[in-house]
């Protein structure tokens, strides 16, 4: 089945919507059990869209540096180089998996137009000696007249290839990026990424992210009240920083987060399972619902925020 651009583009968006096979060449190879007809069905549904409207949440790191500014979770950061002292990362507006950031403690030498200027966050909170960071999983959805917001609790814990050295610059010491660990070897894979239930400090942070996405719904609920609705629904990933002062610092959104069914031959033994087992969870307690015209019934998602939404009119389309 030759996929069109639009469905590619909203796979990509969503990372293996259907968990239905691969897409190799354009060409999408579909698993035992799915036919052409469910997945159009899907795709083709007029009861929903798989994605929100970018009006409503900050796509790109610089909608995120003019949403966020002067939040207490959000790291001092700006659209242009501000030449202050300090430690600053630089990032690629659209940039992904570290590639392009630069890391310096001398503004005057760098000049990056489309990037954000992000400080240095001086004091991690360290895991076994390493910088770590969270990745967790939120889904947005309006359906039935409200806004709800939905945390997949099971986030993972993701840590820098060498030990913390605030004196040396090393992509590898400043950045979590588990792809150091697939390309230096498969015994190292095992130890690139922590399950976050199993974490020392678990509950206490779980709720501070909690916290933080009820700020955050309630901005994008600010922005879609009283207009025309309609059912949608969108995963995100958000990467958490914590300090040595257990504050929680939220440095970016994706709008298309891994890990997907195509990286689980990469991922350690003890999280194979984890794409599938979390988008199995999205459609069976979020995405069916919506289909059918059910109530919201969650297990393995934590609703954290839901507001009733003021409308002229909420369409189907």
């Amino acid at each position: 089945m030759k996929l069109s651009r639009e469905k590619r583009l909203r796979f990509n968006v969503w990372n293996d919507y259907f968990v239905s096979g691969s897409l190799v060449d354009g060409e999408w190879k579909m698993r035992e059990g799915y036919t052409e007809e469910k997945i159009n069905n899907f795709f083709q549904s007029t009861k929903y869209r798989t994605y929100f409207d970018e009006k409503f949440y900050p796509k790109y790191k610089k909608d995120q540096c003019d949403w966020f500014s002067g939040k207490y979770y959000y790291p001092e950061t700006y659209k242009k180089n501000p030449m202050l002292d300090g430690e600053w990362f630089v990032k690629p507006t659209r940039g992904t998996n570290g590639d392009g950031v630069i890391f310096t403690k001398d503004l005057t030498k760098v000049n990056v137009r489309d990037a954000i200027y992000q400080r240095h966050i001086k004091n991690p909170l360290l895991y076994n000696g390493r910088k770590q960071d969270f990745r967790f999983f939120v889904v947005l959805q309006t359906y039935g007249g409200y806004l709800r917001t939905f945390i997949y609790p099971e986030a993972f814990i993701r840590l820098s290839f060498k030990p913390f050295d605030n004196s040396a610059w090393d992509e590898k010491i400043h950045l979590t990026n588990y792809e150091f660990y697939v390309k230096e070897s498969f015994e190292s894979r095992e130890k690139g990424l922590v399950k976050f239930s199993e974490y020392e400090h678990r509950d206490l942070f779980y709720k501070k992210f909690v916290k933080i996405m009820q700020d955050f719904s309630q901005e994008v609920f600010n922005r879609m009240n009283g207009y025309n609705q309609r059912n949608l629904i969108h995963v995100f990933g958000l990467d958490i920083i914590p300090d040595e002062d257990f504050n929680l610092w939220l440095l970016e959104i994706n709008e298309g987060p891994g890990p997907t069914s195509g990286l689980i031959p990469k991922l350690p033994s003890f999280f194979k399972s984890y794409p599938l087992d979390f988008m199995h969870s999205v459609f069976d307690e979020l995405l069916i619902p919506m289909k059918s015209d059910t109530h919201i019934r969650t297990n393995n998602f934590d609703m954290v925020y839901e507001k009733q939404l003021k409308y002229n009119k909420w369409i189907f389309v």
